[in-house]
């Protein structure tokens, strides 16, 4: 059976979600808000990402968001962890003498550390996604309220989910990328 995505959800985040039109927020001085000036904010938009964080957080965060107060902050999450979602030509031009026949051939087979790779696939529903690449160099936190707003908001966009059966390999390549140790410099 070829690789099908799964259709996205509509209440909480799911982990291996795909969202589109994710804008992120940063500042440009930081060193100089310390000192009181005021801060210069840059937006960027991020065309798509994948939750990474794991569902049983994501779940009990939007139960605890969803039931009424009094509720302990234990439960809550700070942050959803996504990484950057990139298709061929978007990498091919954000990174264009990076690759070559040999790097896409491993790229594409899931030999390079920084990056998963799925296929182009259907969504159910008849929409086509193209081949995407995580980037899981290209993270980002944002605070599950704020997702939460954009997503009613109509904002940011749920495209499809990766399949669970997929969703263990994807996660220990991302934390296996994520937890490598630099060589000693000294």
């Amino acid at each position: 059976m070829p690789f099908q995505y799964d259709p996205p959800g509509a209440g909480e985040l799911r982990q291996g979600e795909i969202l589109s039109s994710i804008t992120d927020y940063r500042t440009t001085n930081p060193v100089e808000t310390l000192t009181g000036v005021d801060p210069i904010v840059a937006m960027r938009l991020h065309t798509r990402m994948g939750v990474v964080t794991s569902d049983c957080d994501l779940l009990k965060d939007y139960e605890t968001r969803n039931t009424p107060q009094p509720w302990s902050s234990a439960h809550l999450l700070e942050h959803v962890l996504l990484c950057d979602v990139y298709t061929h030509d978007e990498l091919e031009a954000a990174l264009p003498t990076a690759f070559g026949t040999k790097e896409w051939r491993q790229l594409r087979g899931n030999k390079l550390e920084r990056y998963h790779c799925f296929p182009a696939a259907a969504v159910p529903g008849g929409q086509q996604l193209p081949e995407i690449f995580l980037d899981f160099k290209r993270c980002l936190g944002i605070p599950p309220e704020t997702l939460y707003e954009a997503l009613t908001a109509n904002h940011v966009s749920r495209i499809a989910r990766v399949p669970a059966v997929f969703l263990q390999d994807l996660t220990h390549r991302l934390y296996g990328y994520l937890s490598r140790v630099g060589p000693d410099f000294d």
